[in-house]
């Protein structure tokens, strides 16, 4: 890859500077092949004056100095431009095998593989890393905001299934950066998709005291929902207690400290003090 300093006449006596890259490289913001990047600067193609004069040899060593800066940039990889070698990894296959890596939680994983099976109704199974621009990336937000759900035609996404597969695909995106597929992240200018209002469900204290008459099978699954109950856990934090996260003082009583799995979050959780008979 070379870049060379090429001029072009406009108007007034001038000429406009502009980059040549060869072998053409592909565009970040359109995927495109490109050879010319134009710089802010010109000129005078006769200077008649002393400060004419020093303008063009200031301006010629600030040309060769950006000149230099994108030969560098692009044979990093840092100037934004794909790889030639890797602008043509089949991004859908790359975000499956993303996928595949998050069988360790059940709920996180479904819900990349729904991210997967949409972007890949989308796509056809087809989308090379060069196509990941800008425009595809609203395209594919609109796409999961007007689509309907792919075993029911007439039923579409919820605004916070959207939300949800929307953020998996934004942070496959990211991973492709961290593994130099993609050297600029085409959804930085890209709107999310905004989470919506939640309706959550609780039990009153008649619900609960009738919980607590009602005979279960296995008698542990019965205890362990109560202490959900009691305590907010979720159930794979439940699952995973052990006897030193309960903890008390005389100020805060009883209360469970623990790292929860989902958030990776530190929490401290009263214990209710609620008694059933």
């Amino acid at each position: 890859m070379t870049v060379s300093v090429r001029y072009k006449p406009i108007s007034k006596g001038r000429k406009r500077i502009y980059l040549d890259f060869y072998p053409p490289i592909p565009h970040p913001g359109t995927g495109k092949s490109t050879r010319r990047e134009f710089l802010d600067l010109y000129l005078f193609d006769k200077p008649l004056t002393p400060t004419d004069r020093e303008h063009n040899k200031e301006t010629k060593l600030l040309a060769e100095n950006i000149r230099a800066k994108r030969q560098i940039e692009i044979q990093n990889g840092q100037y934004g431009f794909i790889d030639r070698t890797k602008k043509n990894v089949e991004f859908v296959r790359y975000f499956r095998e993303l996928a595949e890596k998050r069988k360790t939680s059940k709920g996180n994983y479904d819900n990349w593989l729904s991210s997967y099976n949409y972007l890949s109704a989308f796509t056809n199974g087809n989308l090379l890393v060069s196509s990941l621009t800008e425009g595809f990336c609203n395209d594919f937000r609109d796409y999961l905001q007007t689509t309907s759900k792919l075993n029911n035609k007439n039923e579409r996404l919820s605004q916070n299934a959207a939300h949800s597969y929307f953020n998996k695909f934004k942070a496959a995106i990211a991973q492709a950066v961290k593994d130099k597929i993609l050297t600029q992240n085409p959804l930085e200018t890209v709107a999310s998709i905004k989470q919506g209002e939640t309706k959550r469900e609780y039990l009153t204290q008649e619900e609960l005291e009738k919980l607590v008459a009602t005979e279960c099978e296995p008698s542990l699954l019965k205890k362990a929902s109560l202490f959900s109950v009691l305590t907010g856990l979720r159930w794979s934090d439940l699952t995973a207690l052990t006897w030193a996260q309960i903890q008390h003082s005389e100020a805060e009583g009883y209360f469970i400290r623990f790292k929860q799995k989902k958030t990776k979050g530190e929490e401290s959780m009263p214990i209710s003090e609620t008694e059933f008979r």
